[in-house]
């Protein structure tokens, strides 16, 4: 019956259900059901899904009651189509930035070191010669290299992730828990206490930091369960991101392997003025924590120091 609303993309309205022709049985615990009405959901000529009831006072299921399902249905179609396309246009979004960005990467950023290139072996080639012109060509790829390097931040800041505008820190590092606890499978859980003011860059560098202390942890624990919680208080802001795994001493890690993961997390925190500590030893798993101080009544934030001890970030691939 159920099919057939599908198929044909028409009403049915019958008082008894199992007297229809196309009726053939019930599920195993299945409840029993007598009169049945159902109506297709339809949006320009295509069947989306379907609306069914079964069960009245009245014992059957009249034309006015069939009518207002329908408009119901009508309704349900028009929603239905709007969020597909909604979907389908915040995709399209997505993949014109994307192309976007990388259409200007290659005509500003790339164009632009394809020349520090030959202003480098020129350099190169004045300073063997001794022309006294090797300072001059080494000014202007300096120029070149802090030109670029401006370009390339302002792109960066232009691909901030849009889910932190909208949803704030809390929200979306606790989607990228969820994110992680389905696609892994992984014992993770992530909540946060209070309500962080914070400047976007700030919220985009423990963005980061979480993420990637999330990651690692999921990824070297060993199943070991993570727990993770972002808290705002008087005194500022908490990261902090624990495992139970295995933990690690940090003396014995290749050092590309520290400088691309422990480095990577402690310059984003240093570059918002928090402090980054790292704690872990073997078989007492590990705790990634940043804390980024209040803000002075009509002032900055003040620095923090940075400590490490050891630490779950210490991943080149997050």
């Amino acid at each position: 019956m159920l099919g057939i609303l599908l198929r044909e993309g028409r009403s049915i309205r019958v008082a008894d259900i199992r007297d229809h022709a196309s009726f053939s049985w019930y599920p195993e615990h299945h409840p029993e059901m007598a009169e049945f009405l159902g109506v297709p959901i339809r949006h320009r000529g295509q069947t989306l899904g379907e609306l069914y009831l079964s069960g009245t006072p009245e014992g059957s299921f009249s034309a006015r009651d069939q009518e207002l399902v329908e408009m119901l249905a009508s309704h349900a179609g028009v929603a239905i189509a709007t969020a597909r396309l909604y979907a389908e246009s915040q995709d399209l979004a997505i993949m014109e930035e994307r192309h976007r960005v990388a259409r200007e990467l290659h005509d500003a950023a790339s164009q632009t070191l394809f020349s520090m290139v030959y202003e480098a072996r020129a350099a190169a080639l004045e300073a063997r010669a001794g022309t006294g012109d090797a300072a001059a060509a080494l000014e202007r790829l300096h120029d070149q290299a802090a030109a670029t390097l401006a370009e390339l931040r302002g792109m960066v800041y232009a691909l901030r992730p849009k889910s932190l505008e909208r949803d704030g820190l809390a929200a979306t590092l606790a989607d990228h828990a969820e994110s992680l606890r389905r696609g892994r499978e992984a014992d993770l859980e992530f909540r946060a206490e209070g309500h962080p003011e914070l400047s976007l860059e700030e919220e985009l560098a423990l963005l980061r930091i979480g993420q990637e202390a999330m990651h690692n942890a999921v990824r070297h624990g060993r199943g070991a369960p993570v727990r993770g919680y972002l808290r705002a208080w008087r005194g500022g802001t908490e990261l902090s991101v624990r495992d139970e795994g295995p933990g690690f001493d940090l003396d014995t890690l290749p050092r590309t392997v520290r400088t691309m993961g422990l480095s990577t997390m402690s310059e984003r925190a240093a570059a918002v003025n928090a402090a980054f500590t790292l704690d872990t030893a073997p078989g007492r798993g590990t705790e990634v924590r940043v804390f980024l101080p209040a803000r002075r009544a009509g002032g900055p934030r003040p620095a923090a120091a940075a400590r490490a001890s050891g630490g779950a970030g210490a991943d080149g691939d997050g």
